[in-house]
């Protein structure tokens, strides 16, 4: 699945629709490093992630390009198959769309109201 980590009080976290997850990425030194440099950037990171006894596992860590039209397809299509969609406006697609909400332009299908981050984002404050 796909979300946003944050730090909070010194600690990674990962938002979701099951709350908070405390964030355990699988190699650790390099993925925590990578993690904070994006946070420090932009207050979060968008992530890959599997939960496991109530820990989100950090599987891939995404580019700033994340959801937008500079995102590679093959990066787009290869996590399009392990998500369940659709998630709130956004299916995946390959009609060039105006998200709603931030106003970016993204691929997704000819029906998609919504960029995939804005999806994400509207499902986390449920």
């Amino acid at each position: 699945m796909t979300g946003k980590v944050i730090n909070k009080d010194g600690s990674l976290f990962l938002l979701s629709h099951l709350g908070n997850l405390p964030v355990s990425p699988n190699n650790l030194d390099k993925t925590i490093n990578l993690l904070q440099e994006k946070i420090n950037q932009n207050d979060f990171a968008w992530v890959e992630y599997v939960i496991d006894n109530d820990v989100a596992i950090i599987e891939n860590i995404y580019n700033d390009d994340f959801g937008r039209l500079s995102e590679g397809v093959s990066v787009v299509t290869e996590r399009s198959s392990k998500n369940k969609y659709p998630i709130g406006g956004y299916e995946p697609g390959y009609h060039t769309n105006k998200c709603n909400l931030c106003s970016h332009y993204f691929a997704g299908d000819k029906n998609a109201t919504q960029c995939e981050p804005c999806a994400i984002e509207s499902l986390i404050k449920i």
